[in-house]
């Protein structure tokens, strides 16, 4: 690969370098300058590689944050339309589901009794 002008090759962080990273990032997602220059010399790094490091992982928290809130909306989406499928239409739902075999282990199951 030809490398661009002024750009260094990617070293990778190491394990020792990621725990401590991690471990103060978990104390608080924000450096001042002054606890930069501190880690980034406890770590060895340079300045703008522990800052740049906590920018990504601020980052990545936030994707993760958003990919849980995604994945709780959909949960409630599917279980809120099922439930309104059953609601309205309850005989359908027990004649072609393909839970029907387990339904018949709930003696009382409101599914089945429409007079509810």
């Amino acid at each position: 690969q030809k490398r661009q002008l002024g750009r260094y090759p990617r070293i990778p962080f190491t394990s020792h370098q990621i725990s401590v990273l991690e471990e103060r990032f978990q104390r608080n997602p924000y450096l001042s300058s002054e606890e930069a220059t501190i880690l980034s010399q406890k770590l060895q790094l340079a300045d703008v590689k522990v800052k740049i490091w906590f920018q990504n992982r601020r980052a990545r928290k936030r994707r993760e944050e958003m990919g849980q809130i995604k994945k709780e909306k959909k949960k409630t989406e599917v279980s809120d339309s099922v439930n309104n499928s059953v609601k309205s239409h309850p005989q359908s739902f027990v004649a072609s589901s393909h839970l029907v075999p387990y339904l018949y282990i709930t003696p009382g199951c409101s599914i089945l009794d429409t007079n509810k």
